[in-house]
């Protein structure tokens, strides 16, 4: 069975060669000519009648397609979404259970810096709905609703205590039993306090976790992320002289 696209390329490759094949057509008799010409020009137009149906064809079997493909991919986004959503859940619930358990088990700074970071996404995610649903009541007309709107911002403070809590229990240990990320720890804490839309948003705070990073842990790898980090809160604040001798151990 011919596919419409097939079917089409004939049609545009059959009435090409009829119109050729009539704008040739000479003789001693107009009358047969004439008729010719007639019978030509008739097939021409029900080609192109033919032309423009299956072109319709075509668009409407490409939109129905895509319209399958996206339904089907939706479905499978969703479902996924869903898994993430409860595999959070359930990751969660146990690194909780086990810092229950074991709160000062030898791997406890890393489930607590998992768990960390699982905070932190849960509480984008929460941050994200509240946003849409500020949004949409924004374009309310009840003006009494849009009086007690509060804009949305992300609370980390469950991140934030238990970045807090790894660096309190490594900080003054001797290097080789430090954990091994707690340059990302102080980082991260940085981070959480000057998050724009962070709830414990605190810049004063922030600058001091880079300053500790960087003096705790001056070899880190991240330590010259934590100079950036100050050199930016630096330029803000118009001190470019020392935001570029920051940016200078970058």
């Amino acid at each position: 069975m011919l596919r419409p696209v097939a079917v089409l390329a004939l049609f545009f490759a059959t009435s090409t060669a009829w119109g050729q094949a009539a704008d040739r057509i000479e003789g001693p008799i107009p009358d047969e000519v004439t008729a010719y010409r007639s019978a030509t020009d008739r097939f021409r137009d029900r080609m192109q009648e033919l032309e423009s149906d299956t072109r319709a064809f075509v668009v409407m079997r490409e939109s129905e397609e895509r319209e399958r493909l996206v339904g089907g991919y939706d479905a499978l986004i969703t479902s996924l979404e869903g898994i993430e959503d409860s595999q959070r859940v359930l990751t969660q619930q146990r690194f909780e259970a086990f810092l229950a358990e074991y709160p000062d088990a030898r791997y406890s700074s890393h489930v607590r810096f998992r768990l960390a970071d699982l905070y932190y996404e849960v509480a984008a995610l929460d941050f994200l709905d509240s946003s849409v649903r500020y949004f949409e009541a924004l374009e309310s007309d009840d003006l009494d609703a849009l009086g007690d709107l509060v804009e949305p911002q992300k609370d980390l403070s469950k991140a934030i205590d238990l970045y807090k809590k790894i660096i309190d229990d490594n900080q003054d240990l001797p290097p080789k039993e430090q954990y091994q990320r707690l340059d990302g720890a102080y980082v991260m804490l940085g981070f959480c306090y000057s998050e724009e839309t962070s709830k414990q948003r605190d810049d004063a705070l922030a600058r001091a976790a880079y300053v500790d990073l960087i003096e705790v842990l001056p070899e880190s790898e991240l330590a010259d992320r934590a100079h950036l980090f100050l050199g930016n809160f630096l330029f803000a604040d118009g001190q470019f002289e020392d935001a570029i001798a920051e940016y200078q151990f970058v």
